[in-house]
């Protein structure tokens, strides 16, 4: 493995080398020491063993005792490589028993030095792994089915990558940088009852809780259950207010689509169908609705 960038470090400072080299247990060398003259050193940091961005460079100064912890800390670190993991070898036929039903593989595991990262594959290679496969005959007895060889894959080499892949985004309202999806409309403030969301880049409604009662729906613009819309037996009509089948009381209310009697602002528009008063703009085109508003009873 080369060694980090030092484009950043002085001449003078690399020539020093009364610090010692960094290196993890068994592993190649992952950082070194260089002195900056009387007490003072710096930590120079291998960006593929940290999982840091390669674009930017780490660069740390302690002191001469401090450097002394720093490898020793950095030799204690389990950076990101390939090392055995028991594996599960894969059976199609749950009614086969395999064996061996596991086997140790290299695989990436250990430590990237941010949450934002995982360790993962940078070379897959496959190989074969020769199984038994068993099945019951009658009485119980095991019966060798056949002997197979299973393809499944190994770790050759790993890297730090970002948890987040530019697949995670949605790109009708995301762009995709510093490993995260980021909306591409500017946060907004959101009226009373919402919240920013960072996922879905608009206003969601504060509470978590969409569970209606029966008969009523959650209403993600209105944060509210509403009431459904459904058929009520003959002679009777769906209160939207009530979200009950109520008895028709007069000939007028039997011919008419809806029961509701409310009244809307100036300017609004009145659903009867679902009897609320939605804001009007041009000519009857319908923007967000209001909450219900009653401004006294009447025939509409």
């Amino acid at each position: 493995m080369s060694g980090p960038s030092t484009d950043f470090i002085p001449d003078s400072v690399l020539r020093d080398d009364s610090f010692p080299t960094i290196a993890a247990k068994d592993k190649p060398i992952r950082g070194r020491l260089g002195g900056l003259g009387g007490d003072q050193g710096i930590v120079l940091l291998d960006d593929s063993a940290l999982g840091r961005n390669p674009f930017l460079s780490e660069k740390v100064t302690v002191s001469r005792q401090g450097a002394d912890v720093v490898t020793s800390l950095l030799s204690e670190i389990d950076f990101c490589s390939p090392r055995g993991m028991e594996v599960k070898v894969p059976n199609e036929r749950p009614s086969t028993i395999v064996v061996p039903s596991c086997v140790n593989l290299q695989r990436c595991g250990g430590c990237c030095h941010a949450d934002i990262f995982q360790c993962e594959p940078l070379e897959i290679k496959n190989t074969t792994i020769t199984v038994m496969k068993l099945g019951l005959a009658e009485g119980g007895d095991l019966v060798l089915e056949a002997i197979e060889g299973i393809e499944m894959e190994e770790h050759a080499s790993c890297q730090c990558g970002c948890k987040v892949k530019p697949h995670h985004c949605n790109p009708t309202i995301h762009k995709y940088e510093d490993c995260a999806c980021s909306c591409l409309s500017p946060r907004r403030d959101c009226e009373e009852g919402k919240v920013w969301d960072e996922k879905e880049c608009q206003c969601v409604c504060r509470s978590g809780e969409t569970n209606c009662r029966k008969r009523y729906y959650w209403s993600p613009d209105r944060c509210e259950c509403l009431c459904a819309d459904r058929p009520c037996p003959t002679g009777r009509t769906l209160d939207f207010n009530t979200c009950k089948c109520k008895r028709n009381t007069s000939r007028r209310l039997q011919d008419s689509r809806t029961p509701c009697k409310r009244r809307c602002p100036p300017g609004a528009l009145l659903n009867r169908r679902h009897c609320t008063c939605s804001q009007g703009q041009g000519r009857g085109r319908m923007l967000s609705p209001f909450l219900p508003f009653d401004y006294g009873s009447g025939d509409n």
